[in-house]
């Protein structure tokens, strides 16, 4: 142990990153696309939810809907599933 120098007890690994198959690639994108495309759906979801509320607001459907509905299931649903669909769309691909 004497003649090894310090060098030798910390060498870093010389492991290079293995680089991913085109398989691997093509998963990756479509697994990205997925995300997207369930993300789109999910805002989409979120904007239907807001619109029939504001529709409601008109009176289309009947008597205004009442408060208990109109401050959890109206607008704030509405905008917090949109939210969660920008969330899930906009993930970067790993």
């Amino acid at each position: 142990m004497m003649g090894k120098k310090k060098d030798e007890y910390c060498k870093r690994s010389t492991h290079v990153e293995a680089k991913p198959t085109p398989e691997q690639v093509r998963q990756r994108y479509l697994r990205h696309r997925r995300f997207v495309h369930i993300g789109q759906v999910i805002m989409l979801v979120g904007f239907l939810i807001a619109f029939q509320h504001w529709l409601a607001h008109l009176g289309l459907f009947g008597p205004q809907p009442p408060l208990w509905l109109d401050t959890a299931a109206g607008y704030p649903m509405g905008a917090l599933i949109l939210a969660i669909g920008a969330i899930v769309a906009g993930r970067k691909a790993t």
